[in-house]
């Protein structure tokens, strides 16, 4: 616990050189590392930002001198304590996490002449895992390297705005799509997969290096952004917990054996390089808002985010590392999304067309784990509807369905049917209620991929209370529950955990 100890006398000293200045911040309504909105948060939006940063200026002096001027710059930080614990799976031990988080950033805001306005982020994220940094003989490196300790950049970025034309440049979080929980078009950030449906949403997208342009012309806005390094996120390493390859690789009769006493790890290409410039991603969005009713088109050239596994060649199985290439090719995509409101009720909608979307195939006559790409067109669609009572009360449910025009399953001569479940329709469902004048909340979470056949389904379950304004505590449950055919969560066979989080706003 040194560094939760380190980082929060650190943390007090900053909050006491706060208070002791001539006023207090302005509360921060972005919220560091919160979810993003449908359309973007404050910060990446066109219309502007009236958080008003700084000191609040106080009534002249008997003496009539003037209130210094506010502060263009706020800072923030948080402090959070992650665990969890292993009901059904103890192994390697019952302790499954116990991660200290710490969250700073520095935010400007700053008007630079007549209608123009500069605005920054400069954030991080740092985090040590207690978990695994006190068994370490209980895991390979690749897992310690992912889970035990990372080092994450938040958004960090300049925008310039000047009337109606904006131009920002960084690492920024864009979601495109309109989605809660699913979604068909929020495809330019990277994920954080390590822990799947048990992280915050709003902690699961990654910022990426990217410029992003807009204009707009009521109710019209035009947005152009160019993501410039290939970065795929975090993910489980292949024999990890989390990580649906490890169930398949070590049950493989050629290739178990094989894997005893290795370390595999995942090599994405392309790389994350920033000299790669030929894997830089375009898009191109146009909006429309309307009183009761948001519209988008979207066009892109996204790299395939999932990837596509191969098996390494033969004489790699001797060594003690092994590296599973996962190659990201790039494809088209043509996509449209909507929210119409209706009182209390949201409907949403997105759909898209892949061209030549890259998928994984697998050879159905042999047992062996032969994998290959295919290329295939693909439809995809995401209905969703939200009801909102009040501040206190909230219900969604969302449907995912994809289709492949070309799905090599339906061609039983070529032996080859996609790895993944392309096809399975998902479905999502979460409520949420605050109570006990909005200090307590319940939530519930359940998620369903596949009916027939079924794949898998999730069910996640949290209480949180506010002890103070600036701590919270929430307790929570999670099962895994998936089916004897391969999908996203294949390797937890009746996984269950119970986790409790403390989050502490030290600067807020």
């Amino acid at each position: 616990m040194a560094l939760l100890s380190c980082s929060a006398a650190l943390l007090l000293c900053a909050r006491a050189s706060a208070q002791a200045g001539p006023g207090t911040p302005g509360a921060d309504a972005l919220g560091f590392g919160a979810e993003t909105q449908s359309e973007g948060d404050a910060a990446n939006s066109g219309s502007g930002d009236d958080l008003g940063f700084g000191d609040v200026p106080s009534a002249a002096s008997p003496r009539g001198s003037l209130a210094p001027a506010p502060s263009p710059f706020h800072v923030h930080a948080s402090l959070e304590v992650q665990s969890a614990l292993r009901l059904s799976r103890p192994e390697p031990s019952r302790l499954a996490k116990l991660r200290q988080v710490l969250i700073a950033g520095l935010e400007l805001k700053q008007p630079i002449g007549a209608g123009a306005m500069l605005r920054g982020r400069l954030g991080l994220r740092t985090e040590a895992d207690f978990g695994y940094l006190t068994n370490r003989s209980a895991y390979d490196q690749e897992t310690l390297d992912i889970y035990a300790y990372q080092w994450l950049p938040a958004e960090s970025y300049l925008a310039l705005s000047s009337g109606s034309f904006e131009l920002s440049a960084g690492a920024q979080i864009v979601n495109f799509g309109q989605g809660e929980m699913l979604s068909v078009l929020d495809v330019v950030n990277p994920r954080d997969l390590r822990e799947p449906l048990i992280a915050d949403v709003g902690q699961l997208r990654l910022p990426v290096l990217m410029t992003r342009a807009s204009v707009t012309l009521e109710p019209l806005r035009i947005e152009a952004v160019v993501v410039h390094e290939p970065y795929f996120g975090l993910s489980p390493p292949p024999l990890g917990e989390f990580s649906p390859m490890r169930r398949l690789l070590l049950e493989s009769p050629g290739l178990g054996p094989a894997l005893q006493d290795r370390t595999l790890r995942n090599r994405h290409i392309p790389d994350r390089d920033l000299s790669e410039f030929g894997a830089s991603q375009p898009y191109l969005k146009l909006s429309l808002a309307l009183p009761s009713i948001d519209l988008s088109l979207l066009a892109g050239s996204p790299l395939d985010a999932l990837g596509v596994p191969s098996l390494p060649p033969p004489a790699a199985f001797a060594d003690p590392v092994i590296d599973l290439p996962r190659v990201h090719p790039r494809y088209a995509m043509l996509g449209h999304a909507g929210a119409l409101t209706l009182g209390a009720f949201m409907l949403r909608w997105e759909a898209v067309f892949d061209v030549r979307r890259p998928l994984t195939v697998q050879r159905t006559d042999t047992a062996l784990p032969q994998w290959q790409a295919a290329r295939s067109h693909a439809l995809r669609a995401l209905l969703g509807l939200t009801y909102v009572h009040g501040t206190s009360t909230s219900a969604a449910i969302e449907v995912t369905q994809s289709y492949l025009l070309d799905n090599p399953a339906r061609s039983p001569e070529r032996h080859l049917t996609p790895l993944f479940p392309e096809e399975a329709p998902q479905l999502a469902l979460r409520a949420s209620h605050s109570f006990l004048a909005e200090r307590a909340s319940a939530s519930a979470l359940f998620l369903l991929i596949g009916v027939d056949p079924l794949n898998a389904w999730v069910a996640r379950a949290e209480v949180g209370y506010a002890l103070f304004d600036d701590l919270r505590a929430s307790l929570g449950f999670i099962t895994y529950r998936p089916s004897p055919r391969f999908g996203y969560f294949y390797g937890l066979t009746h996984h269950e955990r119970v986790f409790i989080q403390l989050r502490w706003d030290v600067l807020n």
